[in-house]
């Protein structure tokens, strides 16, 4: 009996030790942030007389929404040489674009969604962490953007392609989770079957598609105006094919490494290593 009550206030003990522990590291926390704003402070009555001295004191929605990333940039994550400057439409900033490698693998995670295990949550936040920098990419064409922009101290900003840095953060997150789950199911020797494959196969499909319309745009005598003002976008043939061609090749190395194959992951890192450097 009394060792029962002395095991018992041992772990009354404990846990009274790890709540103090848990107490004092978030007063640490909250301390460490008050002393950091106060530090910056310094800088706010400088910048506050700046910004009314500035063209920022008063903005229109058309200087806010300036720089959004076009729609029709989201098809580099297929083929990233489709347009001249590497963007649709040139708004100061690069397009959305993390490698064909880390575009399978976002798909590959959707498709594998069940069977990620206690990978799920973090699955999750990355992908709505992306879902919500993209948005805000999108600027204008976004909608949200439009709105968000009204909020006081926002409405002095511009440039909504800046957030496609979350969108980076999330989508590549959201690349390594997949990565994670595909080393766990290598290790346990179940290898994906190739009717798994057919739904990330259009990919591949749709990049080789962007890649013969444009051909097919640019051999026809006469197009549609609309037609010939997206067309001079594109960048010269040969560069879409070569993009085509480009994630022909990630679709082959990410299969034999979801297949099992002995060299597959490393051929598959290899590749990315090689995408994103050219």
């Amino acid at each position: 009996m009394q060792d029962f009550r002395y095991r018992g206030e041992l772990v009354k003990s404990r846990w009274y030790d790890h709540r103090m522990r848990r107490r004092c590291s978030l007063l640490l926390l909250f301390v460490a942030k008050v002393l950091g704003a106060v530090c910056a402070a310094i800088q706010i009555l400088p910048t506050l007389d700046l910004l009314d001295q500035s063209t920022r004191a008063a903005t229109t929605a058309a200087f806010r929404l300036q720089q959004s990333l076009h729609p029709m940039d989201l098809l580099n994550l297929v083929n990233p040489y489709l347009y001249h400057q590497r963007m649709f439409i040139e708004n100061g900033y690069q397009q959305v674009y993390g490698g064909l490698s880390a575009t399978l693998l976002v798909v590959w995670t959707i498709l594998r969604w069940k069977r990620l295990g206690e990978l799920r949550p973090l699955a999750a936040c990355a992908l709505a962490l992306a879902a919500v920098g993209l948005v805000l990419t999108l600027g204008k064409y976004g909608l949200v953007y439009r709105w968000i922009s009204m909020l006081p101290i926002l409405e002095s900003f511009r440039g909504p392609a800046r957030h496609g840095a979350s969108f980076h953060v999330g989508w590549t997150l959201t690349a390594v989770v997949a990565l994670t789950h595909l080393l766990q199911t290598r290790r346990e020797g179940n290898d994906a079957a190739w009717r798994e494959l057919r739904v990330l196969a259009l990919l591949p499909v749709l990049s080789a598609a962007l890649a013969i319309l444009i051909a097919v745009i640019r051999l026809l005598p006469e197009v549609p105006s609309w037609l010939r003002d997206i067309e001079r976008e594109f960048a010269p043939t040969w560069n879409p094919v070569f993009g085509a061609a480009l994630m022909a090749v990630a679709f082959a190395c990410f299969a034999l490494a979801v297949r099992g194959h002995r060299s597959g992951m490393l051929v598959l890192i290899l590749f990315t290593i090689f995408d994103l450097s050219w």
